[in-house]
């Protein structure tokens, strides 16, 4: 048996070190991470180890939604949630709802999505986690964002940017200054936009963070592009994102720059620079080998090669980039092809084609409308669930808070209730005294009355209605501790039962022997009893086993 115990220690650590080991190279190293959580997967199976399933399970689905495999996540978060529910902490529950409410909205399941999320935030609100509902309120906006619901983001946005700001938490405030940056270029107040994208470009470059620099540069050169016009600043903004990003090596970001460079270019009429820069841009695309990525580039250059005048060459380009979008069932980058392709048709006068991609480009327009109006009322649908559901757990809340009040005055009831009949008892047994040392008088009638008087008190003391008021009052507390005692442990005796009940309420020795009018020894007499007869071993605490009950 001690060797089985010992095997399994030894697991159990082997499997802590591999997963710290992992998490040192969580930020960088995503596949690594990856497969070294698989092989610690493995070894769970081989013990029963709720803990090192829990956190292997988070590192893991951080890892892949981290490399972009973000169905891969979900079940595993899934799979994970129920082992966390039962065995996991309440910051184990809060991470794992956070992650499954980011990996289901990307997933656009936001129905999920959001009742993760509204829980998790009611966790780290428990847990009394700042930065955690930071960002938490943070993923709710970036979701709400992607629902189209622009006022709502808005408003988590700076919910997460206050808590950010008072926990001095940088990366946090970037972060968040960003994603208010991309809500007000969607609400079109572009100024607005500028304004927090340069915040947040400012604390990046004090962070030291070359792609997020990197970033939003791009955001702001789009800006001055699509919203002003202004050529000029766009192509100053995106060249030193092109710059930066080919400095520490962000290919993506560099792509997106000189694709950006070449629209800069054929805007000013400057075409050959333009076409080279995007033939730059779409070769290191198709070095990074995601194809889906080369449909806008493609497009992009046809239409620059257009408005140079190589018709030939655009329709190539163009259809590159239509095939790529079929193929991968992209409708809104198809639709787009359709109407470049009826555009170029119609101008160069071969209306044939052109009343065939126009018939094309009004057929998907429209089912994308009967899709997008579906999809605006499931959001709606799910907007529903999500407020019902925070209104049900604020009932409950609300619910609990009143029966948690309740029980704290039934509480205070039954604490001032033993209080009195303390004092009682001790009253009425000083006076007991005082009437035993008097000293006997004369008068045979008086004598009695004495007799009489010391007798009632006596049994006021003993007598069991005090005791019965105060039996209803502690039923209301501790509902049916003594019903569950005196079934648990049928040869506990009456006065013994009332004893392990005044302990229950954590009173003395000597509070309990003035309330049932016994000595501090015979209470510790019963103390032991009490013990003995619940078999409750030496280190265990009586009180506590008592209060468990």
């Amino acid at each position: 048996m001690s060797t089985v115990h010992t095997s399994h220690n030894d697991l159990h650590m082997q499997i802590d070190s591999l997963i710290d080991q992992a998490t040192l190279m969580q930020e960088k190293e995503s596949e690594q991470v990856i497969n070294s959580c698989k092989r610690t997967r493995r070894l769970l199976k081989k013990t029963d180890y709720p803990h090192g399933t829990i956190r292997n399970g988070l590192l893991h689905a951080c890892a892949l939604e981290h490399a972009a495999r973000f169905q891969e996540a979900h079940e595993v978060l899934l799979e994970l949630e129920p082992i966390c529910r039962t065995h996991g902490t309440e910051h184990d529950l809060a991470e794992l709802q956070f992650l499954l409410g980011q990996v289901s909205n990307i997933l656009h399941d936001y129905g999920k999505g959001l009742l993760s999320l509204e829980e998790s935030l009611q966790l780290y609100e428990k847990l009394n986690h700042p930065e955690g509902r930071a960002k938490v309120y943070l993923t709710l906006s970036i979701s709400y964002l992607g629902m189209n619901i622009s006022d709502t983001a808005l408003e988590y946005a700076f919910k997460g940017l206050e808590l950010f700001q008072k926990a001095e938490n940088s990366g946090g405030i970037s972060k968040t200054l960003n994603n208010i940056g991309m809500i007000y270029y969607d609400l079109r107040d572009y100024d607005r936009s500028v304004e927090f994208y340069q915040e947040s470009l400012t604390i990046k470059r004090e962070l030291g963070d070359s792609m997020g620099v990197a970033n939003t540069l791009y955001n702001i050169a789009n800006i001055f592009l699509w919203a002003h016009n202004d050529y000029e600043k766009a192509l100053d903004y995106y060249t030193q994102a092109r710059i930066i990003s080919k400095e520490h090596g962000h290919s993506n970001i560099l792509a997106l720059a000189l694709q950006l460079l070449g629209q800069v270019y054929a805007h000013v009429g400057e075409y050959e620079t333009a076409i080279q820069y995007a033939l730059d841009g779409i070769e290191i695309v198709q070095d990074l080998g995601t194809q889906s990525e080369l449909i806008i580039p493609f497009m992009d250059l046809g239409f620059i090669y257009f408005n140079a005048g190589d018709t030939k060459k655009s329709l190539e380009y163009i259809f590159q980039g239509l095939a790529i979008a079929q193929e991968l069932q992209l409708s809104s980058h198809i639709l787009r092809g359709y109407n470049l392709l009826r555009q170029i048709y119609c101008e160069t006068k071969n209306f044939e084609e052109a009343t065939t991609f126009s018939t094309l480009y009004i057929e998907l327009q429209r089912e994308l409308s009967n899709d997008a109006s579906e999809r605006r009322a499931k959001q709606l649908a799910v907007l529903f669930e999500v407020e019902k559901a925070k209104q049900e757990k604020e009932r409950y809340r609300l619910q609990t808070e009143k029966m948690q009040q309740e029980m704290e005055h039934k509480s205070r009831e039954l604490t001032a209730m033993a209080m009195y009949l303390m004092q009682k008892n001790e009253f009425l047994s000083k006076l007991s005294r005082q009437i035993e040392e008097t000293p006997p008088v004369k008068e045979n009638a008086a004598n009695k009355l004495l007799e009489s008087l010391l007798g009632q008190i006596r049994e006021a003391i003993r007598g069991e209605k005090g005791w019965e008021h105060f039996e209803q009052q502690f039923k209301l507390v501790h509902h049916d501790f003594i019903g569950q005692l005196s079934e648990r442990f049928p040869t506990l005796t009456p006065i013994e039962m009332k004893v392990g009940a005044l302990l229950r309420m954590n009173l003395s020795t000597k509070e309990i022997a003035n309330l049932l009018y016994q000595s501090p020894r015979s209470i510790e007499s019963y103390r032991y009893r009490l013990r003995r007869k619940m078999e409750i071993p030496a280190t265990l605490n009586l009180v506590t086993f008592l209060s468990s009950i």
